[in-house]
């Protein structure tokens, strides 16, 4: 009668014990059926949500309660499992089973005596919910100058239990490269914000990153949607010209030239990398020199002969263009009066342009030159002068040549100074010379051997 007594006394404590609990933990509900029946136990917990089940024994119950658990992946077969025999018994099933659907059975029962030791059985299924987070910045993509110290921050707000507090939190952008940063996950548990910010301009590769952050030991990874964009100046590019080494050995840096035309205009490009819209240029972006308030293009005249310089900054990148509008002539001259004379000029504008020619070359430029006997006599050593003496041209013409043609009568005038060779009237006096001249520069003159031939072909012209 006793032992009935008190079987029916358990079977009521453990009947209010379990209403309580439902009570409390609204995300259980405990049915209890029988000593040898099963306990129902649907479940939709997060992370570490605990089961506790405080299990008050008879006095006469002297043995210890026992729970043991195991928790099955139908789809890959994982099992986890664990246990216990402590009172009361708090069980966290979840706080170590990965996320996914799992079947969970657990058993309980008293050993000892009066216990009996027949378990009984819970049964239920398993979802485990990860936190939830949110990226809140950037809000929008953000552009920053390589090189630039603009700050830029990254942050998440967590939402989970009070079991994840302390995990913590990785913050990162993934680009050409990958840069993240843990932080310590926020003391509560609702609305935690993690923050962290980073200096792309000054520690980046130049591109397009993705931001992002997840919990360390959680699969959940939540994308903002926006981006960092580190820019640089790719180049500074004309449409069209030639380019011109300008013996520097930096590609940062290019000259080109282009023939005066008697209309349009050059039109000069910034190009970032990447590719942004002007509108989304960095602060620090910069684009001087030209005509226009772009940023990203400019135009030059090529009406008139002019040097300009362009200069493209963003942060610590920095492209510079130099551009020739250049006109190229070569000059033939004749005096008739007396013996006569013949001699040369090869004309550039601007003059800044000279530089872009050899240093030797650089005084030939702009300059007369003439082919004299340097004795004065009809066979001697011939000599270069510029000083013509007191030749006055009664005949003259010109020919519009490119910069390349001008070099090269140039090249070929300097050389004929240091190696002039013999001076003869009938085969190699002056006018001999300023056909070669001409013929290096690509111009063709048709005449004879004497100053007249050459003026009445210069006339003709």
């Amino acid at each position: 009668m006793n032992s009935l007594r008190t079987k029916i006394f358990l079977l009521v404590s453990l009947f209010i014990i379990f209403t309580a609990c439902s009570l409390v933990y609204a995300d259980y509900t405990f049915t209890y059926k029988g000593h040898d029946g099963n306990f129902s136990h649907n479940v939709d917990a997060q992370k570490g949500h605990p089961c506790t089940f405080n299990i008050v024994k008879e006095p006469n119950l002297s043995g210890n309660m026992h729970f043991r658990w195991t928790s099955k992946n139908p789809e890959t077969g994982v099992v986890w499992e664990g246990g216990g025999k402590d009172q009361p018994i708090i069980l966290y099933p979840f706080k170590v089973t990965p996320p996914g659907g799992y079947t969970l059975n657990a058993e309980m029962w008293i050993e000892g005596e009066g216990g009996g030791g027949s378990p009984d059985t819970l049964h239920g299924t398993g979802q485990i919910l990860q936190p939830t987070i949110t990226v809140t910045d950037p809000m929008e993509d953000k552009y920053v100058a390589l090189g630039a110290s603009t700050p830029v921050p990254i942050k998440a707000t967590v939402k989970t239990t009070q079991d994840w507090v302390g995990e913590p939190v990785e913050l990162s952008a993934i680009g050409p490269k990958t840069y993240s940063t843990s932080e310590p996950h926020p003391t509560t548990d609702n609305a935690g914000i993690a923050s962290h910010s980073f200096s792309p301009g000054t520690s980046w590769d130049t591109g397009e990153y993705t931001t992002w952050a997840k919990m360390i030991n959680s699969p959940t990874i939540k994308d903002s949607g926006k981006k960092i964009v580190v820019v640089e100046v790719e180049s500074l590019l004309p449409a069209g010209g030639q380019e011109i080494d300008d013996g520097d050995d930096d590609d940062n840096t290019k000259v080109f030239i282009f023939q005066i035309a008697a209309s349009g205009s050059i039109t000069v490009t910034a190009t970032p990398n990447p590719e942004v819209t002007e509108a989304n240029l960095p602060t620090g972006w910069t684009l001087t020199g030209g005509t226009g308030s772009g940023k990203l293009t400019r135009t030059i005249s090529k009406t008139t002969p002019s040097k300009t310089v362009l200069t493209c900054t963003c942060g610590t990148s920095e492209k510079q263009t130099t551009v020739y509008v250049v006109r190229c002539r070569f000059w033939a001259f004749s005096d008739t009066d007396g013996l006569g004379h013949a001699w040369w000029r090869f004309y550039l504008l601007p003059t800044s342009a000279n530089v872009l020619l050899d240093d030797e070359y650089q005084s030939w430029v702009n300059t007369d030159a003439g082919y004299f006997s340097s004795t004065g006599g009809d066979y001697s050593p011939g000599e270069v002068r510029k000083d013509q003496g007191d030749h006055v041209a009664d005949a003259c013409n010109y020919w519009d040549i490119s910069f390349n043609n001008l070099s090269a009568g140039v090249a070929y005038t300097y050389n004929l100074s240091e190696s002039p060779g013999y001076y003869y009237l009938l085969t190699n006096n002056c006018v001999h010379k300023t056909k070669a001249a001409g013929a290096a520069a690509g111009v063709t003159i048709t005449c004879g051997w004497t100053p007249e031939s050459l003026a009445d072909f210069l006339n003709s012209q």
